[in-house]
């Protein structure tokens, strides 16, 4: 199991096959360069041995308003690129880990912050939570990739070249997010999909996860022949048996 460091800048809690992986430096919960490296080793860690994966934040502030601002403001410009290099890194990993990863959205979700969730396979918010692509307002690109193949090309633009700021509301409305939750209750929510996705078979999930992440850069027929490779696959595997033979038990 992942060993947190003393003064560590994430939380994680263990539940069965579910982890909570909490940003843990209130009230921005910037991803600082120490941040990034933290939640790439933690989240490749607990890849290996939980079912579903939960990333917060901590408090009811912030998801994760992005980038320490302070930190870019201090370093050296060979520092901010490795810096975004990194943290380019860090959230690719996290996109293409096996298990499914539940983003629980309390407060600002901005920035890396933003593009954090849209790396979550599921996006739960808070109805007072808030979140944008705001790189143009500091004079970055960003977000540019995977917001316009979330909600097309024309929303994003329209979000990415003004900077501006969405409520729960209006992501739930484009797509962004899956569910919307009352004040506080985020958290509680990602936990009870998360419980019922642990009760899957964890090859079969991860199974799953790849052939819609692989088949979404194929066209139809590709992407149905993949599909059809992993569906084979399954049927050769004891889960699967198992699982018919309950059903027609039942039945």
């Amino acid at each position: 199991m992942f060993q947190l460091r003393d003064n560590s800048l994430i939380d994680i809690n263990t539940d069965q096959q579910v982890a909570t992986i909490t940003l843990d430096s209130p009230p921005a919960n910037v991803i600082s360069s120490s941040m990034v490296k933290e939640l790439q080793q933690a989240c490749l860690e607990l890849a290996r041995t939980m079912t579903a994966v939960i990333i917060t934040g901590r408090g009811n502030h912030s998801f994760s308003t992005g980038a320490s601002i302070k930190e870019q403001g201090h370093n050296s410009p060979a520092d901010n690129q490795n810096y975004f290099l990194e943290l380019y890194h860090m959230l690719e990993t996290i996109a293409d880990l096996p298990c499914p990863i539940i983003a629980a959205i309390n407060g600002y979700a901005l920035g890396a912050g933003f593009e954090l969730a849209l790396c979550s396979d599921i996006r739960i918010m808070d109805e007072t939570a808030v979140m944008g692509a705001v790189g143009v307002n500091l004079g970055l690109v960003f977000s540019t990739q995977r917001l316009p193949r979330l909600i097309g090309a024309g929303k994003a633009k329209e979000m990415l070249f003004t900077g501006r700021r969405l409520d729960a509301r209006e992501a739930l409305a484009l797509g962004i997010v899956e569910y919307v939750t009352p004040a506080g209750l985020a958290l509680t929510k990602a936990q009870e999909i998360a419980k019922v996705i642990a009760s899957k078979n964890t090859h079969n999930l991860h199974s799953i996860k790849k052939a819609v992440n692989q088949g979404l850069n194929m066209d139809l027929a590709q992407a149905l022949e993949l599909e059809s490779r992993y569906l084979i696959e399954m049927l050769d595997t004891e889960n699967y048996r198992l699982r018919v033979k309950r059903f027609l038990h039942e039945e």
